[in-house]
């Protein structure tokens, strides 16, 4: 009997403790506490379509094979970053072994052109040959050097080095997003036309989006859009359209429109599937309307956290409607009037579990 009183009072004694600490953590949770009211706002409206990120084509560079050989060396997979003048692979070819041996020949050449003009100039001197003489051993020796001043312009064109190989080599930095060759691999440059590598400059992506044949009125170039990747929904990436390709795809019946977005952080990838949303300039209709911040996305679900009179929270599922710059336009879940947290929104939510 005895150790059941103890019992008890432990149990009591973590009870409020356990009490104590969360009314502690629910106390530290509604410190600094920010709300919004919700209020109606005008929305322009929206055109929602699918795309992809792709790369910015005028920063990507592709790097063929120069000339017939065997890869060896690989220093670069899909995926790997790269920076400019690194060593992709190497080529072990008989071409640039005829460029040494060329090299060799024109350089041998050379000397003995400069020792015969050397000659030829001190016996003119001496008036022991004539000027003409003199003249056709100096163009001689013009002619040899521009042959090797043209092996050395094919040589940096083709990667060639003095070791019988050529060097694949990036132009740009960025990343690998396509590779074609593998470690002794024999390339025929002859009938090669696809790229060893190709090498992306990310820093700046594309968004190509499809217009379906009934909505291509809707759109324009400069039109303001939004874009969402399923990687990051609670990032909003602002960006206007830049080219309207009039062509519509056979199968599909779509017509294609590009958004151009700066991509410093790296956060969006060639590949990604994207959802872009464009407003549709002159079509405006009263929405109820949230600091874009409140929102918190959760299982393909979005929700608001909101306070009532008394300073208790709830976590409320809402259905976004549209956004506009930095406020998000809410169709259902909300109403007028209602006080939403509109900073560390997160935070609050996590709290409420």
């Amino acid at each position: 009997m005895k150790y059941i009183h103890i019992i008890i009072v432990v149990l009591l004694f973590t009870s409020c403790s356990d009490k104590t600490f969360n009314e502690e953590k629910v106390a530290k949770t509604h410190t600094d506490i920010v709300t919004t009211e919700v209020t109606l706002g005008k929305m322009n409206g929206e055109l929602v379509l699918t795309g992809d990120i792709a790369c910015d084509e005028r920063k990507l560079s592709k790097i063929f094979v120069p000339c017939t050989g065997k890869i060896r060396n690989i220093e670069a997979e899909i995926g790997d970053p790269v920076s400019k003048g690194q060593t992709l692979a190497t080529v072990f070819s008989s071409e640039a072994a005829d460029y040494v041996k060329q090299t060799s020949e024109i350089n041998s050449q050379i000397r003995v052109a400069e020792r015969n003009l050397n000659q030829l100039e001190d016996m003119y001197s001496a008036r022991m040959t004539t000027e003409k003489n003199v003249l056709e051993a100096r163009e001689e020796l013009n002619i040899l050097r521009a042959e090797l001043e043209r092996l050395d312009r094919v040589a940096q064109v083709n990667g060639y080095s003095k070791m019988s190989t050529a060097s694949l080599v990036s132009p740009i930095s960025g990343f690998v997003v396509a590779k074609t060759v593998f470690n002794d691999s024999y390339i025929d440059a002859t009938n090669n036309d696809n790229p060893a590598f190709e090498i992306a400059d990310i820093s700046t992506v594309w968004v190509m989006a499809d217009v379906y044949e009934s909505d291509i009125w809707k759109v324009h170039t400069g039109d303001s859009v939004t874009v969402i990747v399923a990687a990051y929904p609670n990032e909003h990436f602002k960006g206007v359209i830049n080219k309207v390709y009039n062509i519509l795809d056979n199968v599909s019946k779509t017509m294609k429109v590009r958004i151009c977005l700066d991509n410093k952080d790296g956060l969006l990838k060639p590949g990604m599937f994207a959802s872009v949303h464009v407003a549709i300039s002159g079509d405006t209709q009263q929405m109820l309307q949230v600091p874009a911040g409140s929102i918190v996305f959760e299982n393909g679900h979005d929700y608001v956290v909101v306070c009532d009179e008394e300073n208790h929270q709830r976590r409320q599922q809402v259905k976004i409607a549209g956004y506009n710059d930095n406020v998000a336009f809410i169709s259902s879940g909300i109403k007028k009037g209602d006080m939403v947290v509109s900073e560390n929104a997160l935070m609050f939510f996590e709290a409420l579990r």
